[in-house]
């Protein structure tokens, strides 16, 4: 356990040291130097004792997890400039991803034999995607404490199956770790209640376990109510359903809609998206061992089973919570010890038949781990480039427009880009992700708006754009003034292009639909990047890419326009009525889907143009009158 810790501190030192950070550390570091007058100061005397006070008596926006507010607050005040060095912080997050190996190669040894099969199950977590990319970031939310807590948390209890020697302090440990974990991130809760359900499986129960992960769980639902009694009364006291991001995904969108809406509205691609985060070849394995189980009889061992509850109850959360793969990571703790069971499971079963068994269970061994290994290699070489790239774009601003531009944007690397540029430009968010809302313009009356109050400087667009859009989620994010040509503008040219390519291993990639190609950049940047199969068409490539374009505004009108055809009215006197960038079209409803190559080509048996809708019903209705 000391090699793997050294070697874990060791490998995530060299493999993360840099000299910038990336997103959402640049976020919070821009938006407190920037946006928010360097409110989080360092150099202030009573800066932990303020914002200590700050994080255990309020709730946020995303919650209340007054310890990483802390972290955070102390990262923004630190990073005041895009030339401070990150490496206290590599370090820090280095020792908390060492300790997170050792539980986790502790925890798997209570499922597994050897202890090969434990490092295996260290090797699945660690390089999975979602692992690596939630170490990029430093200090904006340090994702490996949530499995560190679960892995720790488990491990000590299960200890107490072999030995009752030093119950007590195995109590305490698992009770403080209860009680700060939700502070830290809500999804520790799920700490307490596996205990208590492997307690209650457990005869005779223990009744100091069974009050403890009670009240543990008790806390984890209501994770305000001790600090409010203790020394902040006027902290309410809310279950965490209805606090911060927990409450928006659970809670609201929900109300009056049926049953059935909101199983449609689930996010069922978890399923797949868990499926491409590991090699999917691992899955294949995992099925032979759940036959190989039920076929000895042992599908409803009690560690079989408490495996499968485990992987059940930290990934299906996500059927309501998900929004990015990073947020999976939680999921894979339990799937990687399945994992390296069943390959311990099978590679038994193959070597004792011996022949071709042994040696094709070798080769396929050998895919798993060469496709997971290059994960590392994949998300280092994506993310050096994507910011050697944001800061030649930021760069190239410095050099070419005048200090505090307006930038209008549509990726949440805009604040990226103002941070890299120390400063320099004055982003503005067209479709909303950025830290200051304040300076989104996701509206057409919030453009107007800002085009009527502006001042004299120059007003210029940057449109981070893919090109490929199936299967990209990045389609929802295209700029809309210039998708949309909602203002008037000038092409200025491309000033930034980024395209990386990485290889795969594992063919079973080939059958995963594109949306679900793993995203290997800092979490919230899969928005405004293409990911999928490269597109030179060459097999067993991936790729990221995009392309920067920048257009100056001229006047400042803005029109109504629709970026899509946008149905407006059905079924008027025959005709539909369709909105599409600044125009607005009647086809008649037996001529076929819009089209507006057919509309240039006046292809339509009838059809009818212009400004609104209601110039266009009453051309309708004039030519209805004539004939």
């Amino acid at each position: 356990m000391i090699i793997l810790f050294g070697t874990t501190l060791l490998c995530y030192v060299l493999w993360r040291n840099s000299d910038f950070i990336v997103w959402d550390d640049t976020s919070s570091a821009s938006f407190n130097v920037f946006s928010n007058n360097l409110r989080y100061d360092i150099s202030d005397p009573a800066f932990l004792s303020k914002w200590s006070a700050e994080a255990f008596g309020n709730l946020s926006g995303a919650g209340y997890r007054p310890w990483s507010t802390i972290w955070r607050a102390f990262g923004a005040a630190h990073f005041f400039s895009p030339d401070t060095s990150p490496l206290p912080f590599v370090i820090v997050h280095g020792l908390i991803l060492a300790l997170l190996s050792v539980a986790i190669f502790r925890l798997a040894r209570h499922f597994v034999e050897n202890q090969w099969a434990a490092l295996v199950a260290v090797f699945l977590f660690l390089l999975s995607v979602p692992t690596l990319i939630a170490s990029l970031e430093l200090f904006s939310g340090i994702q490996a404490i949530v499995p560190l807590i679960i892995a720790f948390g488990l491990d000590t209890y299960l200890g107490t199956y072999s030995s009752d020697k030093g119950s007590s302090c195995r109590v305490a440990i698992v009770g403080l770790l209860m009680l700060i974990g939700p502070w830290f991130r809500e999804f520790t809760g799920v700490l307490p209640f596996l205990i208590l359900l492997l307690e209650i499986w457990r005869r005779p129960s223990r009744s100091v376990w069974l009050v403890t992960t009670f009240l543990g769980c008790l806390h984890a639902l209501f994770p305000t109510a001790l600090i409010s009694w203790i020394l902040f009364p006027q902290l309410p006291i809310l279950p965490v359903f209805k606090i911060g991001n927990l409450n928006h995904f659970l809670v609201a969108g929900t109300g009056g809609a049926s049953f059935w809406e909101i199983v449609r509205g689930l996010h069922w691609r978890i399923f797949p998206d868990l499926v491409s985060l590991l090699p999917p070849t691992v899955y294949i394995l995992i099925a032979f061992f759940f036959v190989e189980e039920y076929r000895k009889g042992r599908l409803l061992k009690q560690d079989t089973l408490f495996l499968v509850i485990f992987a059940a109850v930290t990934s299906l959360p996500f059927l309501k919570l998900f929004n990015e793969q990073v947020h999976l990571g939680y999921s894979l703790l339990p799937i990687s010890i399945i994992g390296a069971r069943s390959i311990e499971t099978l590679l038994s079963v193959a070597f004792r038949r011996g022949g071709s068994a042994k040696w094709l269970f070798v080769g396929v061994l050998a895919v798993i781990i060469a496709d997971h290994s290059i994960n590392a290699y994949a998300v280092r070489k994506v993310t050096w480039n994507m910011y050697d790239n944001i800061r030649r774009v930021s760069s190239w601003l410095v050099r070419n427009v005048p200090r505090g531009t307006y930038v209008l944007g549509n990726a949440h690397h805009l604040e990226d880009i103002r941070f890299y540029s120390d400063g320099y430009i004055d982003p503005w968010d067209c479709v909303g992700g950025t830290p200051n809302n304040e300076h989104w313009l996701t509206t057409k009356a919030g453009l107007v708006q800002f085009f009527r109050n502006k001042d004299t400087k120059e007003v210029l667009l940057l449109d981070v754009n893919i090109g490929e859009l199936r299967g990209q989620r990045r389609k929802k994010r295209r700029h809309p003034l210039v998708a949309g040509h909602l203002v008037d503008w000038d092409y200025l040219g491309t000033i930034g292009r980024l395209c990386v390519r990485y290889p795969f291993v594992d063919p079973l990639r080939f059958l995963l639909p594109t949306s679900v190609t793993v995203w290997p950049g800092p979490a919230d940047l899969e928005f405004d990047f293409y990911r999928g199969p490269a597109l030179n068409g060459v097999p067993f490539l991936k790729e990221v890419s995009a392309t920067y374009d920048l257009y100056r505004v001229k006047g400042n009108t803005v029109y109504q326009s629709y970026p899509d055809p946008t149905l407006l009215a059905e079924n008027y006197k025959s005709f539909n009525i369709v909105g599409y960038l600044r125009g607005i079209y009647a086809i008649p409803q037996s001529g076929g889907p819009f089209d507006i190559e057919r509309i240039r080509r006046r292809d339509y048996a009838v059809q009818y143009q212009g400004s609104t809708v209601e110039d266009v019903k009453t051309a309708i209705d004039e030519d209805a009158a004539r004939r």
